[in-house]
């Protein structure tokens, strides 16, 4: 017994004006997938001059125990970098994925203590 004889129907049409903004259950999706690293690799980029604020010139190294700690760098315009953050480089590849629809996802003691502790736009869930 195949698939398509159990779920009436398995194939469904759905509206090419928003399909890519309105997900659906079951749909399937483009979604860009990293290649996890043995040991993540860093993007270390600099401005051409202090005066400069876009990256002239990079180099990708293997992450060492230094990083991620505070330390002065030239800030680059468009990176918007903390003191403590880095760029991490990845590849990825496109690959089809199915969307599933999780059920509802709000816990209501967890949803009241956010909102006792100002914290009210934290609260997020699946309807």
């Amino acid at each position: 017994m195949g698939v398509t004889q159990l779920i009436s129907p398995f194939y469904r049409q759905l509206d090419p004006k928003t399909f890519r903004s309105q997900f659906e259950s079951g749909q399937i999706a483009w979604i860009p997938t990293p290649f996890a690293a043995d040991i993540p690799q860093i993007m270390e980029v600099e401005p051409k001059s202090p005066d400069d604020h876009f990256a002239s010139k990079f180099q990708i190294r293997n992450m060492k125990e230094s990083d991620f700690r505070k330390k002065q760098k030239l800030p680059i315009k468009l990176l918007h970098l903390g003191e403590t953050e880095e760029l991490v480089v990845a590849r990825s590849k496109l690959r089809p994925c199915i969307l599933l629809k999780a059920g509802q996802l709000s816990f209501p003691d967890l949803t009241q203590a956010l909102k006792q502790a100002g914290k009210g736009h934290l609260v997020t869930g699946c309807p």
